[in-house]
């Protein structure tokens, strides 16, 4: 049972650094278009 529920942890951790940087690619992708753009 409580490796189950490290195993979700994990898994949770891992969407939410995962979000994160996909959020952070957009951002940057979005500066560089605003530049390349300008």
């Amino acid at each position: 049972m409580l490796r189950k529920k490290k195993r979700i942890l994990v898994f949770l951790i891992n969407r939410l650094n995962n979000s994160v940087n996909l959020s952070i690619t957009v951002k940057k992708s979005f500066l560089f278009l605003f530049f390349l753009y300008r």
